[in-house]
């Protein structure tokens, strides 16, 4: 059962909620609903009559200064009969039981503050049976939710087709034609992105003028076990993100972090500048961009050497922070170069690494004791890509808010 279905019926405590083309079977609801309460009886004579009034006769007072004259006055709460409390009672219930199954756009619409309860029940069958007033709402936002249709997220084909039919429907009966191509291009147009490849396939091979819906639709159902795969390997995706994320915000949450980065500065020259931001749990405390004093021949070279530098730094952070009492290990750098991370962590000198200065190795008897924790992170997620690449404006400011910092507006 949906929520919207779960609404219409409502429950023992809660009335039945209105929606619109369906007010002959909220009436019949909300009226079994009105005679499973302990005053129904009062309220159904309240939306039939409408409130009553109670009243009682005062009788003449001559010796009185003036004299008064007998007199009819309203009747005091206190002193109704049971029976007249319950039907006073009646027409407030039936107000509040009336504008709790009232939607937001009905509700609107209907004059709650100055009507009785017989009052508000015939505005809203008048709204909804056919009054040039209710008629015109009723087009007005079906043709509004036509317009607006699209996919929900993580709508399966045959619930979206489902939803877009019954809209049809509903502006058949209300008088509204749409053109086969009107609806095969509105269908199609506003699918999930994961269909977009498929429906520009349906709009170059088809005559969508000649074709109805359900024709678009079973084409297009012949390629659900691919979207699927699709949709799985994204949210897959997704996942490793997170996981990526969680990692990183544990280990920042409670050690010092160090994230290394190396780049060419122009096609010019072999020379290479290493770039790097170091955290305080969250809290960005140091960060440098540095020419290295050597000569790379890869890639994995001169991130290596720039995973080296920021193990340095981290041994000079380590230190001082020991001084005041504080002790770390297992420090994490993260570098998004897995071959760098394979050097570090391998203390075997190979032939392709002897050339590399010396004083670059150390980095791997840090690995060894524990000292620090290399991990690969994605380029997507290295921070150091601030200092070391011309981004675009919404990277830029992702990477912004990653690093903690913020604009100071006047």
């Amino acid at each position: 059962m949906t929520t919207r279905e779960a609404l219409a019926i409502g429950s023992d405590t809660k009335p039945p909620v209105l929606f619109r083309g369906d007010y002959n079977m909220w009436r019949d609801r909300f009226l079994d609903f009105i005679d499973r309460q302990d005053l129904g009886e009062y309220i159904r004579l309240s939306l039939k009559e409408g409130p009553k009034v109670f009243t009682e006769e005062k009788p003449a007072q001559p010796d009185s200064d003036p004299p008064v004259a007998a007199h009819t006055v309203l009747k005091k709460f206190e002193d109704m009969t049971v029976e007249e409390k319950n039907r006073h009672k009646a027409d407030k219930l039936a107000k509040s039981f009336m504008l709790l199954g009232l939607p937001n756009d009905i509700y609107f619409t209907i004059d709650s503050h100055n009507s009785t309860g017989k009052e508000m029940w015939d505005q809203i069958e008048k709204q909804m049976l056919g009054t040039s007033v209710g008629t015109q709402m009723k087009v007005t936002n079906i043709i509004k939710r036509y317009e607006q249709f699209k996919a929900r997220e993580e709508e399966k084909l045959d619930e979206t087709y489902e939803r877009f039919c019954n809209l049809l429907n509903e502006l058949r009966k209300n008088g509204i034609t749409k053109t086969k191509i009107e609806n095969n291009v509105k269908f199609l147009t506003n699918l999930q992105p994961v269909w977009k490849i498929y429906s520009n396939s349906v709009f170059q091979n088809k005559s969508l003028a000649d074709i109805d819906i359900h024709v678009v639709y079973e084409i297009l159902k012949q390629s659900q076990d691919d979207v699927q795969d699709a949709l799985d390997a994204k949210v897959k995706s997704e996942k490793e993100k997170a996981d990526t994320l969680a990692l990183m915000a544990d280990k920042r949450g409670k050690q010092v972090v160090h994230r290394s980065r190396a780049r060419s500065d122009s096609s010019d020259t072999p020379e290479v500048s290493s770039d790097s931001d170091l955290f305080k749990g969250d809290k960005l405390v140091s960060w440098a961009s540095k020419k290295q004093n050597c000569v790379s021949l890869s890639t994995a070279e001169a991130e290596y050497v720039a995973a080296a530098s920021c193990c340095s730094q981290i041994i000079w952070m380590r230190t001082q922070l020991r001084d005041y009492g504080f002790k770390f290990d297992k420090i994490p750098i993260y570098c998004d170069s897995k071959s760098a991370i394979a050097i570090s962590c391998n203390p075997v000198q190979h032939t392709k690494t002897k050339h590399i200065d010396i004083r670059y190795h150390f980095i791997n008897d840090h690995v060894e004791k524990g000292t620090i924790e290399l991990y690969f992170v994605n380029t997507e997620f290295q921070l150091a890509d601030l200092f070391t690449k011309a981004l675009d404006e919404k990277r830029f400011n992702f990477l912004i808010t990653k690093l903690g910092m913020r604009t100071l507006k006047n």
